[in-house]
């Protein structure tokens, strides 16, 4: 399923959309680094569903001569207060004592909100919520100013992700307080808004990545031509890598927030198109990062011990490499990737093949390094899907003599990037040096591509009804037959149990000691859609763990394994900030989704968000009206 694994296969952060829980999680703690920010937890008029965090004024603190400017942030993903430490480190490395932070916190109306929409607003409602996301918005920049003297020409909404929609909602109003926005890595749907018009003269600063392929770059570029025309003040920033914060963020940041002060000084921003660049990785001085590739951050975990340098020591040929590498690790696996994007355009239709010079110094078998190379376009719903991908996942690199590997792929002819690099996996170090990208012709033999491949499965037992092979995990050698998991994430262990089962030997279990929701960890299986009744019910015997949130989630795929939309068939673990993580031993969960008219597959996901351990045995899933 070249969409939803291929996602998790190259680590791209799960942050947008209707995904999460709003439920504080119990490990969400004091962070050291900004104990000495100050961050009040509270609510407009006692109400509880209007909940958020004022950052940088301490309770009674005295008021300033000057009056604060006012960044309201919309958090992506689950909008929870997960993010309060992102933020206060926001305020600390960005804003200082010239602004305070209003915190909004999504209200969750029921459990199956965040399935559909995090915000709603008065364009995308929600039936069960009982105010919207522009009405929270003024709510809180209201309260806030009852309690602090504010700037009110410095008040601006910051939202990424899935909170952009509903910051476009509330800058649009007719009488709104927010005097401009800060939109990142989000859409842009204008049948869902207020006129544009009502924004004349405001400024809006869109920060959005070519090559992010959870929010389209169509997005923000379609954003940009519209707000423009109806009169805002627009700049559209780019940057490399993906969906997510990533490079130096607190840069990124503060240059949006300073364009939103003072719009009038602002460039144009038409960078060139990209080209494979600096193939040697002559380029920069030595102990300095290559200056045409980037090691990109991930979101909560730019901390993980990854770094690269140029050196001289031991080149494959010039002058220089570069060296990635992993000596103080902190948290388990996960890995760092060497990388750089290429405009696909002048490749489209044709076979191109990414080759460079490996060696590695690496200990046991899940420290390796991988080349890897992925081609992107954007389907007829503007989703940014896979054309192409393989990472050498099969073919893990550990010698420590120099040697040259090489991907062969297929360019779509709507393909709009290609992303290529080398990825260390685990801890160690790995080199790269001598890299080549050309076009070759159609007798070069595709790389990965067998393996990458879609497999459907076939059921071992239809007779009774079930549309899932080797439901009980007994089958297979050194994995379990029929079932994959995903990507090695920081912090998460995928067991194919064999000591404990419910009625068996063997169990599929999930362990996840990362103190965050993201990203999410499965196993999952793809199956053909090949019964025409409306809906499918699932259920499994579930043993938990101190398990704050876990999931058995169905994704529906249509004839080009396009995601066309996914439902939680179960949830296991805290709904709510007071519910306490689930703790049993084997226990049924079940539950039915309808199945999409144009679904062609169905991927089942054994899933896991918060920290827990959890085992999933005697699946089923079958078709019923």
């Amino acid at each position: 399923m070249r969409l939803a694994n291929a996602m998790l296969q190259t680590f791209v952060l799960l942050t947008c959309g209707a995904v999460g829980s709003s439920a504080e999680p119990a490990y969400a703690q004091e962070q050291a680094d900004v104990a000495d920010v100050p961050s009040q937890d509270l609510t407009v008029r006692e109400n509880q569903k209007m909940r958020y965090f004022l950052i940088g004024a301490a309770d009674g603190a005295a008021t300033p001569e000057e009056p604060y400017g006012l960044l309201v942030v919309l958090p992506g993903g689950d909008g929870s207060s997960d993010f309060n430490p992102f933020l206060r480190r926001m305020h600390k490395h960005v804003l200082g004592s010239r602004w305070l932070v209003a915190q909004a916190v999504a209200p969750r109306w029921d459990d199956k909100q965040f399935d559909k929409v995090v915000w709603p607003t008065a364009g995308l409602p929600y039936a069960g919520a009982k105010f919207t996301t522009e009405e929270l918005i003024e709510a809180i920049i209201a309260d806030v100013r009852a309690r602090s003297k504010i700037d009110v020409k410095r008040v601006f909404l910051l939202g990424w992700s899935s909170g952009g929609p509903a910051c476009y909602a509330t800058m649009l109003r007719k009488e709104s307080s927010v005097t401009g926005a800060f939109i990142a890595m989000s859409i842009f749907k204008p049948n869902q808004l207020p006129s544009l018009e009502n924004a004349k003269g405001k400024p809006v600063y869109l920060l959005q990545s070519p090559d992010d392929r959870v929010t389209p770059f169509v997005f923000a570029e379609e954003a940009e031509k519209a707000l423009g025309a109806a009169g805002c003040k627009v700049q559209l920033k780019q940057y490399a890598g993906g969906h997510g914060w990533l490079g130096n963020v607190w840069d990124m940041i503060g240059e949006g927030i300073q364009w939103l002060e003072k719009p009038e000084t602002a460039t144009a921003n038409t960078p060139a198109p990209l080209s494979f660049a600096d193939p040697g990785l002559e380029d920069p001085a030595v102990g300095k990062k290559p200056a045409a590739w980037f090691l990109p951050g991930i979101f909560y975990t730019t901390e993980l011990g990854y770094k690269v340098e140029s050196e001289t020591k031991a080149v494959f040929a010039g002058e220089r490499c570069a060296r990635l590498e992993r000596v103080d690790p902190k948290g388990n696996a996960a890995f760092g990737n060497l990388m750089q994007v290429i405009d696909a355009t002048p490749y489209r239709g044709k076979r191109v093949r990414y080759r460079a010079a490996v060696r590695t110094e690496v200990e046991g078998e899940k420290n390796t390094a991988q080349l890897w190379l992925r081609v992107d376009r954007v389907d007829k719903n503007k989703n940014e899907v896979i054309a192409f991908f393989d990472n050498m996942h099969e073919r893990p690199i550990r010698s420590n003599e120099w040697r040259h590997y090489e991907i062969v792929g297929d360019v779509a002819s709507d393909a709009n990037d290609i992303c290529l690099g080398m990825i260390l996996v685990g801890s160690g170090q790995a080199w790269l040096d001598d890299a080549s990208f050309e076009v070759v012709g159609a007798d070069v033999a595709l790389t990965g591509a067998e393996a990458e491949k879609t497999k459907v499965s076939v059921p071992a037992d239809k007779a009774s009804g079930n549309v899932l092979a080797n439901p009980s995990f007994e089958d297979g050698d050194k994995t379990p037959a029929d079932w994959k998991s995903g990507a090695d994430i920081d912090g998460v262990e995928y067991v194919w149990d064999k000591n404990v089962g419910h009625k068996g030997k063997a169990s599929l279990c999930l362990n996840k000691t990362a103190k965050r929701y993201f990203p999410v960890a499965q196993w999952y299986q793809i199956v053909a859609r090949e019964a025409d009744r409306p809906s499918l019910k699932v259920s499994t015997q579930v043993k938990a763990e101190a398990v704050t949130k876990a999931i058995i989630d169905v994704i529906f795929l249509d004839e080009n394994d396009e995601m066309i939309s996914h439902e939680w068939a179960a949830y296991i673990g805290a709904k709510e900030a007071k519910d306490p993580p689930a703790q049993h031993d084997w226990k049924e969960y079940q539950g039915k989704v309808k199945i999409p008219a144009k679904a062609k597959k169905i991927q089942i996901g054994l899933q896991i968000y918060g920290p827990g351990k959890v085992w999933f045995d005697e699946i089923k899933a079958e078709y019923v009206d």
